[in-house]
């Protein structure tokens, strides 16, 4: 997105992936926090905000078990609680899409759906001569840095007790999403640092994963490579034709001259 920014200060906040469960097993995650460009504006015109990823779902017996609604949704667990809803709240163009459903079938055991991600729905978990769980949903790439990355896949489902053809292996997720735990007892792969990927579910006894940190990158033309920045903030780089600003933590954003700049925030999501 494009802004007319007026020299100043902007306070740049990078969104935190949302943490794992701390209180034992069989207990939803968090969701991931927000990314937001100059909090104090406003939103659409000199504000922007990436909404953090929605938490995982976890056992349909507890109440506390409904995935959560983010940037992109978390992957349902079991089937009596929803998958959780991508794009909320609702933006132009849109911000993610929503988590997989799971599955509770005799003798597979349960699984977790996957997470979505910026680019794709997680995909629900299969049963039958090969359970396990739901893939995370693909990821968007982007080369504002000067280098095309993928940003912000879902985290993979666990796969859970069972019978034959349990213990399969859990799928990868695209665009720093982790990998889901197998069964017996395996934990969720983080989601991979400053992508926004979701965090893997886990199989009980072992907890889900982490989802990965956000980024807010902000780029400005410039007529040729200088070594000499507009402004300042962030880890700075340069690509033939712009000066790029690389947040992989809070700070803030500072700029004498005005000049049209562009920038664009991908925040942690968080799945299981």
């Amino acid at each position: 997105m494009l802004f007319r920014s007026s020299p100043g200060s902007y306070t740049v906040t990078v969104g935190a992936g949302g943490a794992r469960s701390n209180t034992g097993t069989d207990q939803s995650g968090n969701n991931g926090s927000d990314s937001v460009f100059n909090p104090a504006g406003v939103e659409g015109t000199t504000k922007f905000t990436s909404t953090g990823g929605g938490r995982g779902g976890c056992n349909p017996s507890n109440p506390n078990g409904p995935a959560g609604s983010g940037g992109s949704g978390g992957g349902q667990y079991g089937f009596l609680h929803p998958v959780g809803s991508g794009n909320s709240p609702a933006t132009t163009p849109s911000q993610g899409n929503p988590g997989g459903a799971g599955a509770a079938t005799a003798p597979e055991g349960t699984h977790g759906g996957g997470g979505g991600g910026a680019g794709a729905a997680g995909s629900a978990a299969q049963t039958g001569a090969n359970p396990r769980g739901g893939v995370g949903g693909a990821g968007s790439a982007s080369a504002i840095t000067g280098i095309s990355t993928v940003y912000a896949g879902g985290g993979g489902g666990s796969a859970q007790f069972g019978g034959a053809g349990s213990g399969a292996p859990a799928h990868p997720a695209g665009g720093g999403g982790g990998k889901g735990g197998a069964n017996p007892g395996n934990p969720g792969v983080d989601g991979t640092f400053a992508t926004g990927g979701g965090g893997g579910g886990g199989s009980t006894p072992a907890f889900g994963a982490a989802g990965g940190s956000g980024i807010v990158v902000v780029r400005y033309e410039i007529g040729q490579i200088s070594t000499k920045a507009q402004a300042t903030g962030g880890v700075i780089s340069y690509t033939p034709t712009t000066t790029v600003h690389t947040f992989y933590s809070s700070g803030t954003f500072s700029r004498s001259e005005e000049h049209t700049s562009e920038l664009q925030s991908r925040f942690g999501i968080s799945y299981a």
